[in-house]
């Protein structure tokens, strides 16, 4: 941002920055790099209290917190929402930006039910998860259709995601991807050779959504045939206790559980296939950034998000059945094990196929369209 220059400001509104490795706090913090550049940028984190961050951002962008204590106790949660729409409501009245911005629906639900409190018409949500994580939340489903009669509009990931969601919902949003990089560029792919180990990533927090559960089956499946594989698996949460008791459970070895990292592209760097097992995603940044790299992807056919970057056969593979499907998720991996001339046709075009995606600009400009 130029100096002296009169720019409009920008309010974003986040659960927490110190989430490691969170997909659309990822995203903010490309898309707010480089709306840097043109406005004054703000982020407002609802419950950061150690302030520490785990994505890189611009020194020109202010960082703060409210401070409200997280709990998953439900009278906690919903006089925390109270809370957190009145300070919303207040920093927006003190501050006046001219766009705000609630990222993910745990930010643009009281940023919208706030506005009685700051009276400011634009305010704006922008979703990254799939409709089924609503289904069996009533509440949160309630509160999100009230929220939209307040919001301008919801950015959505992907048309395919957008389709899912009724039409209440849908009428006010908008498909914007979401950007990544591929930072590294295009390394030498590595040589397939039956002789030495074949080592497979998956990543994504330790959620039921992310199903890395059928993930170990299927490895375990896949051990007799293959006996030099490996599997690594990054990220974190609640369910990683359960992983490595699946993995003692099953006897199963050569799979690490490793955290997030700040280091994460090394790991890329080193695997042969990326496996995305989730049962939903909204549009999968490191499915795209394995692509990148000229890694074969390996995921669930009815997916949404991720089924949209695949091409069955060409840059990946598409299992069938449901997501317990363990068998089904191995036969797809199994295909890219048995044989080296078709993992190399599938390396090629999953480069091919990511650089033609990779639009970093426009989507920026996207968004700069949609504050315009």
């Amino acid at each position: 941002m130029e100096v002296g220059k009169l720019t409009k400001k920008i309010i974003f509104i986040i659960r927490d920055l110190g989430a490691k490795g969170g997909g659309a706090e990822r995203v903010l913090s490309i898309i707010s790099n480089s709306l840097a550049k043109d406005y004054s940028i703000h982020i407002v984190q609802l419950y950061n209290n150690s302030n520490e961050l785990f994505y890189k951002f611009d020194k020109d962008i202010r960082i703060s917190t409210i401070g409200v204590k997280y709990s998953p106790a439900k009278l906690t949660k919903v006089i925390n929402l109270f809370r957190q729409i009145i300070y919303i409501g207040k920093i927006l009245r003190q501050y006046r930006p001219d766009y705000a911005i609630g990222f993910m629906h745990s930010s643009f639900i009281p940023l919208a039910l706030s506005y009685p409190i700051h009276l400011n018409k634009n305010i704006f949500g922008s979703e990254h998860i799939n409709f089924e994580n609503y289904k069996k939340k009533y509440l949160e489903r309630f509160l999100y259709i009230v929220s939209i009669f307040f919001l301008k509009k919801i950015t959505i990931t992907t048309d395919k995601v957008k389709d899912k969601f009724p039409y209440v919902y849908r009428r006010k949003m908008i498909t914007i991807n979401n950007p990544f990089f591929c930072h590294l560029g295009l390394q030498k792919m590595k040589d397939f050779d039956k002789k030495n180990a074949f080592e497979i990533l998956s990543v994504g927090r330790f959620f039921e959504q992310k199903n890395h559960i059928t993930l170990i089956k299927a490895f375990h499946f896949l051990k007799e045939d293959f006996p030099n594989i490996r599997l690594k698996i990054i990220g974190g949460g609640p369910l990683k206790e359960e992983y490595r008791k699946t993995i003692r459970e099953n006897k199963v070895t050569d799979i690490e559980i490793i955290d997030f990292t700040d280091k994460i592209s090394r790991y890329f760097l080193l695997a042969d296939i990326f496996v995305m097992p989730s049962i939903y995603e909204s549009h999968g940044m490191v499915t795209n950034e394995a692509l990148c790299l000229g890694k074969p992807v390996v995921a669930f056919k009815s997916c949404p998000g991720t089924s949209e970057l695949i091409k069955h056969g060409f840059n990946g593979f598409l299992a069938d059945g449901n997501f317990d499907n363990f068998k089904s998720l191995a036969l797809e991996i199994s295909r890219l094990l048995s044989s080296p001339d078709l993992y190399k046709k599938i390396s090629q075009n999953a480069y091919e196929s990511s650089k033609s995606k990779q639009n970093n600009d426009s989507i920026i400009q996207s968004w700069k369209d949609l504050l315009s």
